[in-house]
């Protein structure tokens, strides 16, 4: 310190002519990584925020189809591609595309979202739409509906072919958004990343479906020379694992799109066999013995409904009979859709029905109204189908709204349609429309119930089907079945089993497996069951048989053993009130 008292300064160091521009460079860059941190972030809210506008939008789609209106449904589809395209931008940005090569996790994260996003934009865009919009064009303009409400084979040839570039595009999609591994992404995207995949697969499946369809219902609906099919009509009320017993029969004649009723009877005139049924293989004979497949009411005991097909043209052909083309088996959910629009249906000597109606009428009233007098209640039903038929196929024209519900009756199972041409079958097995037993998968099972009461109770029968088992590889399935029948019903209608309660229900229930997964333990109500096991075109089927009392529900639980995959569906047969099944979701 001086003698002033005034503090000597030290002189600072000279700064680096180099140190300011480089300290400006890096608050330039660290604000560039920020705003393209922040530019990133945007573009990816932004895609979120599309995505969840498309979802509204096939939601709407959806709607607009089950409805009928093809106009509402196009251009919902068009908002839903155009919010795709608008989330793939959003994923494609600068900054997301960068990302998504970055090493480590969060490249693999940025990359499998802009996939599965440029999967659902390719799904909906080059598929759905155009789809969509051919649909709507053959529909609305005479092409696949003549103007006097008649089909035209042609017309619907023409909608076959232009459907098949969108199916290849949404099969082109599935594959693109399987790709991604979802199991190695975080919880709550991965849940995210499954359900598009999940809708992608579904909209490729239902695409191809009908693509198939399209291209077998030309010929099938006579457009190179008439036709004519035997007409099996279900009852629901008492289960096979097709759908029910053979109640009625008619002969569908067809001929260029043109259908008529030509003829129709009751299972009285469908004999007992003389002779031996057709040879289905040792598989069959060991499952379902020719004794019981040799009568009408029980060639559905297998789930394949072309095998219950062959043995009811085997039965019609022994009598005498010309053998028809093929052979359709409508239960009376099937029904309902010819009914659309027809207004009430008046049949001879017994109730009236609509299409809302039906269906309790057939499996439900008739019996009631009828009682002991089976003949009387046979002949209603008879009259019943010839009077439908006649004002549903004749009293009608076919329109968008009424091939949308019979199209919804065939994906249920409610309406399944067998033909003798090989090349046509293997179509309609392609299109979901021939009853066929699926193949066995993996992820999948299989549930099917039989009637061995000889009662009609499965009119009041619930059944619900759920997986659990936390994913891994001893999943449980438990079913449960629920019997809602009054105390007082009809004698028809009740058990003809001795001991037992005339409202207890005695069914088979038979679980269908895929090779490599067992059932290690099979309990009743808790109680350990004995099962008879045995193969079926692919399928390991556990039987046994169960009594479900009116009132409380009977659960069957079934623990299996192998497989690491999860159950992540269950085949079930065509009910009158549909199954509930919760299936595993695995994330």
């Amino acid at each position: 310190m001086s003698s002033t008292g005034t503090a000597r300064r030290r002189a600072k160091p000279a700064r680096p002519p180099w140190r300011r521009p480089a300290l400006v460079a890096l608050g330039v860059a660290a604000l560039l990584v920020v705003g393209w941190a922040v530019w990133g972030g945007m573009e990816a809210r932004a895609a979120a925020g599309h995505v969840r506008a498309a979802t509204a939008e096939v939601s709407a789609v959806r709607a607009a189809v089950a409805s009928g209106n093809l106009s509402a449904a196009s251009r919902a589809t068009e908002q839903a591609a155009l919010a795709t395209a608008d989330a793939r931008a959003a994923v494609d940005s600068p900054p997301l595309a960068l990302a998504s090569h970055l090493p480590g996790k969060a490249g693999e994260v940025v990359a499998a979202v802009r996939t599965t996003v440029a999967a659902v934009d390719a799904a909906v865009g080059a598929g759905a739409m155009p789809a969509v919009k051919a649909g709507e064009r053959a529909l609305s303009s005479g092409g696949a509906i003549r103007a006097d409400g008649t089909l035209d084979p042609a017309g619907i040839a023409d909608l076959a072919v232009s459907l098949e570039p969108a199916a290849a595009a949404a099969r082109d999609a599935q594959v693109r958004a399987a790709s991604v591994d979802a199991a190695g992404l975080p919880p709550g995207l991965s849940e995210r990343v499954r359900q598009a995949q999940t809708g992608v697969a579904e909209l490729s499946g239902g695409l191809s479906r009908a693509q198939a369809l399209l291209t077998a219902l030309p010929v099938v609906l006579g457009g190179d020379g008439p036709r004519t099919y035997l007409v099996a009509f279900q009852n629901t009320a008492e289960l096979r694992p097709t759908g029910g017993i053979i109640g009625t029969w008619a002969l569908l004649d067809v001929n260029d799109g043109r259908l008529s009723l030509s003829d129709a009877g009751s299972n009285d005139d469908l004999e007992r066999l003389s002779g031996p049924v057709r040879d289905l293989g040792p598989e069959y004979r060991a499952l379902y013995p020719a004794e019981q497949v040799s009568y009408s009411q029980n060639v559905g005991l297998s789930p394949h409904f072309p095998y219950a097909a062959q043995l009811l043209v085997d039965l019609w052909t022994a009598q005498g009979r010309p053998a028809p083309d093929g052979v359709i088996a409508v239960d009376p959910a099937g029904l309902a859709p010819l009914l659309r629009g027809a207004g009430t249906v008046e049949v001879p000597d017994g109730p009236s029905v609509t299409a809302d109606t039906v269906s309790d009428v057939v499996l439900r009233q008739a019996y009631e109204v009828f009682g002991d007098d089976n003949a009387a209640r046979k002949n209603y039903l008879t009259a019943l189908v010839g009077s439908a038929f006649s004002r549903g196929l004749g009293g009608g024209a076919w329109d968008t709204s009424r091939l949308v519900s019979l199209g919804e009756a065939v994906s249920g199972g409610h309406v399944q349609l067998w033909t003798a041409d090989p090349a046509q079958q293997e179509a309609l097995e392609k299109g979901g429309a021939a009853g066929a037993l699926p193949a066995p998968e993996e992820d999948a099972a299989g549930v099917y119930l039989t009637n061995i009461s000889a009662s009609k109770l499965d009119y009041y029968l619930r059944e619900s089907v759920r997986v659990t088992g936390a994913c891994n590889a001893s999943p449980e399935i438990t079913i449960e079945l629920t019997n809602d029948a009054p105390a007082e019903i009809p004698y028809y209608v009740s058990t003809k089993v001795e001991g037992q309660a005339p409202t207890t229900e005695l069914l088979t229930i038979a679980l269908y497996l895929p090779p490599g997964r067992t059932v290690t333990s099979m309990t009743v109500d808790g109680q350990i069951a004995d099962i008879e096991v045995l193969p079926e075109r692919g399928w390991s089927v556990n039987r046994l048989a169960v009594a479900v009392p009116r009132g409380a529900p009977v659960q069957i639980v079934a623990t299996t053993a192998g497989l690491a995959t999860p159950i992540t569906s269950v085949h079930t047969q065509p009910l009158v009130h549909d199954a509930s099944v919760a299936a595993q979701v695995c994330s």
